[in-house]
Protein backbone atom coordinates (compact mmCIF):
# COMPACT_ATOMS: atom_id res chain seq x y z
CA UNK A 1 0.00 0.00 0.00
CA UNK A 2 0.84 3.55 -0.30
CA UNK A 3 1.40 5.68 2.56
CA UNK A 4 1.90 9.30 3.89
CA UNK A 5 3.47 11.17 6.61
CA UNK A 6 1.01 10.70 9.71
CA UNK A 7 -1.07 8.10 8.61
CA UNK A 8 -2.05 5.46 11.12
CA UNK A 9 -1.97 1.72 10.20
CA UNK A 10 -4.71 -0.09 11.56
CA UNK A 11 -2.35 -2.91 13.43
CA UNK A 12 -1.25 -3.07 17.41
CA UNK A 13 -3.42 -0.60 18.00
CA UNK A 14 -1.91 1.84 15.75
CA UNK A 15 1.34 2.03 13.62
CA UNK A 16 2.15 5.78 12.52
CA UNK A 17 4.08 6.27 9.61
CA UNK A 18 6.84 8.99 9.42
CA UNK A 19 8.24 10.07 6.41
CA UNK A 20 11.98 10.32 7.25
CA UNK A 21 13.88 10.96 4.23
CA UNK A 22 17.31 11.73 3.72
CA UNK A 23 18.90 8.20 3.73
CA UNK A 24 16.64 7.82 0.76
CA UNK A 25 13.83 10.22 -0.63
CA UNK A 26 11.06 7.69 0.19
CA UNK A 27 12.10 6.70 3.79
CA UNK A 28 9.49 6.06 6.63
CA UNK A 29 9.64 5.09 9.95
CA UNK A 30 7.42 3.33 12.10
CA UNK A 31 6.25 4.54 15.12
CA UNK A 32 3.82 2.24 17.38
CA UNK A 33 3.00 4.78 20.29
CA UNK A 34 0.70 2.01 22.81
CA UNK A 35 4.49 0.40 22.61
CA UNK A 36 6.56 2.96 22.87
CA UNK A 37 8.33 0.95 20.12
CA UNK A 38 10.11 2.75 16.81
CA UNK A 39 11.19 1.19 13.81
CA UNK A 40 13.76 3.07 11.87
CA UNK A 41 15.20 1.36 8.79
CA UNK A 42 18.16 2.82 7.37
CA UNK A 43 17.70 6.15 9.03
CA UNK A 44 19.83 5.08 12.25
CA UNK A 45 22.20 1.87 12.14
CA UNK A 46 23.55 0.60 14.88
CA UNK A 47 26.64 -0.66 15.72
CA UNK A 48 26.51 -2.85 18.37
CA UNK A 49 28.25 -0.39 20.34
CA UNK A 50 27.24 2.72 19.26
CA UNK A 51 24.24 4.40 16.97
CA UNK A 52 25.49 6.30 13.87
CA UNK A 53 24.00 7.88 11.17
CA UNK A 54 24.59 6.01 7.70
CA UNK A 55 27.00 7.13 5.64
CA UNK A 56 25.79 9.85 3.10
CA UNK A 57 26.82 8.51 -0.06
CA UNK A 58 23.41 8.97 -2.06
CA UNK A 59 21.55 11.13 0.66
CA UNK A 60 20.49 14.51 1.28
CA UNK A 61 22.54 15.73 4.95
CA UNK A 62 20.27 18.05 5.80
CA UNK A 63 16.93 15.72 5.11
CA UNK A 64 18.75 13.13 7.57
CA UNK A 65 19.52 15.47 9.83
CA UNK A 66 15.79 16.49 10.28
CA UNK A 67 14.77 13.48 10.09
CA UNK A 68 16.79 12.00 13.13
CA UNK A 69 15.54 15.26 14.83
CA UNK A 70 12.04 14.30 14.69
CA UNK A 71 12.54 10.62 15.94
CA UNK A 72 14.60 12.10 18.67
CA UNK A 73 11.65 13.86 20.11
CA UNK A 74 9.42 10.89 20.32
CA UNK A 75 8.39 9.42 23.27
CA UNK A 76 10.14 5.73 22.88
CA UNK A 77 11.60 2.92 24.60
CA UNK A 78 12.42 0.02 22.00
CA UNK A 79 14.40 1.05 18.97
CA UNK A 80 14.57 -1.40 15.70
CA UNK A 81 17.22 -1.28 13.27
CA UNK A 82 17.05 -2.09 9.64
CA UNK A 83 21.26 -2.74 10.94
CA UNK A 84 22.01 -3.93 14.16
CA UNK A 85 20.18 -5.42 17.17
CA UNK A 86 17.09 -3.52 18.61
CA UNK A 87 18.06 -1.12 21.65
CA UNK A 88 16.15 -1.03 24.79
CA UNK A 89 15.60 2.23 26.55
CA UNK A 90 16.85 4.02 23.22
CA UNK A 91 15.27 7.35 23.85
CA UNK A 92 18.66 8.95 25.54
CA UNK A 93 20.65 7.46 22.56
CA UNK A 94 18.78 8.54 19.90
CA UNK A 95 18.41 12.22 21.25
CA UNK A 96 22.56 12.30 22.35
CA UNK A 97 22.84 11.11 18.32
CA UNK A 98 20.70 13.82 17.22
CA UNK A 99 22.62 16.30 19.11
CA UNK A 100 26.28 14.79 17.67
CA UNK A 101 26.01 16.54 14.53
CA UNK A 102 29.19 14.91 12.28
CA UNK A 103 32.20 17.47 11.72
CA UNK A 104 34.33 15.33 9.85
CA UNK A 105 34.43 14.90 5.87
CA UNK A 106 32.57 11.61 4.52
CA UNK A 107 35.85 10.46 3.02
CA UNK A 108 37.69 10.93 6.69
CA UNK A 109 34.41 8.92 8.20
CA UNK A 110 34.95 6.30 5.94
CA UNK A 111 38.81 6.13 6.80
CA UNK A 112 38.34 6.03 10.35
CA UNK A 113 35.99 3.43 10.31
CA UNK A 114 37.28 1.05 7.54
CA UNK A 115 37.23 -1.97 9.58
CA UNK A 116 33.32 -1.85 10.95
CA UNK A 117 32.41 -1.03 7.35
CA UNK A 118 34.19 -3.99 5.99
CA UNK A 119 32.51 -6.06 8.66
CA UNK A 120 29.43 -4.62 8.04
CA UNK A 121 29.90 -5.75 4.44
CA UNK A 122 30.54 -8.93 4.70
CA UNK A 123 27.63 -9.02 7.24
CA UNK A 124 25.30 -8.41 4.26
CA UNK A 125 27.29 -10.69 2.02
CA UNK A 126 26.40 -13.40 4.20
CA UNK A 127 23.08 -12.17 4.80
CA UNK A 128 22.33 -12.23 1.18
CA UNK A 129 24.00 -15.79 0.54
CA UNK A 130 22.11 -17.27 3.24
CA UNK A 131 19.06 -15.54 1.90
CA UNK A 132 19.67 -17.52 -1.23
CA UNK A 133 19.75 -21.31 0.25
CA UNK A 134 16.94 -23.13 -0.30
Amino acid sequence: IVVKDGDILPYLGGIQVIHTPGHTPGSISLYIPKNRMLFVGDTIVNNVNRLSRPLPLRSNRDEAERSLKRLAELDMDIVCFGHGPPLDSAKESISQLALRYPKAPVWWRIIRNWQRLIRFTIGLFRRSKNKEKP
